[in-house]
């Protein structure tokens, strides 16, 4: 379970990212458009919620796609929620653990890349199928295991004493769909190589959008050369660092 420290740690990384990471978000922005497309409901009268929602960037995409829904959005970051706001997203402080709404509220729960943060996917899964209405539907995109692979295998060989919380795979994920009361869902997962300006550039990137967090190692310089120095041996071909990204993608209706 992640400690209240921890979890304090999180929120604080991710609200001091806000002001910046709509410009660093390229990624997010890019599969989000891909989770936009796999929504199949034609009823454009509807009542959505974004959870986790960041800045609001797909809360405002979906007010456009759904002109005529009411569309609410929560996080657990001060900043991100100011940002929301200042874009017009409606916008609360609350918890994927926890949903401060009542049973069967919404026709469509959303996410992007959010659910790989939670300690307990099946408890966070509960609450989204308990704040869904009958024949409500729950699309996530989420980072899967292979995530940045390179990079950790890089760090870790540099320094024996790096470790770091695995993201959930596929099968992870099914099994927690499946306990928190979905019967119907499809679960998919979907590779891609991003190229990146050496190994700094990524951890660049993780430091603007908020997911930074480390609890026992410090990640400096010396240690980066490290990793740059495994990365080059063991995965460049001269180019640019290709680094992994796997989603996961659910579909499912309550």
């Amino acid at each position: 379970m992640i400690s209240l420290r921890q979890k304090n740690k999180m929120r604080l990384a991710f609200s001091n990212a806000a002001s910046r990471y709509e410009e660093a978000a390229h990624i997010q922005k890019r599969i989000g458009i891909k989770l936009l497309n796999k929504i199949r409901i034609e009823n454009n009268s509807l009542c959505i919620l974004d959870a986790g929602m960041g800045t609001g960037w797909l809360a405002r995409e979906l007010s456009k796609t759904f002109s005529k829904s009411r569309v609410f959005g929560f996080d657990v970051a001060d900043g991100m929620i100011r940002e929301a706001k200042k874009k017009g997203v409606k916008a609360i402080g609350a918890d994927c653990m926890w949903f401060p709404f009542k049973r069967e509220s919404f026709d469509l729960v959303i996410s992007n890349l959010v659910y790989q943060w939670v300690a307990d996917p099946k408890k966070a899964f509960q609450e989204v199928h308990d704040s869904l209405k009958t024949g409500g539907s729950f699309c996530a995109a989420i980072f899967g295991e292979r995530t940045l692979w390179e990079l950790f295998f890089s760090l870790s060989q540099a320094d024996k004493k790096f470790d770091f919380k695995k993201l959930p795979n596929q099968n992870e994920i099914h099994l927690a769909l499946s306990q928190s009361g979905f019967k119907d869902f499809h679960v998919s997962s979907v590779m891609e190589k991003v190229p990146f300006n050496g190994l700094f550039d990524v951890i660049r990137w993780l430091k603007a959008i908020g997911a930074n967090q480390r609890n026992d190692v410090f990640v400096g310089k010396n240690l980066l050369k490290k990793a740059d120095q495994v990365y080059q041996k063991n995965f460049s071909d001269g180019g640019k660092p290709q680094i992994t990204f796997e989603t996961i993608f659910v579909e499912a209706k309550k």
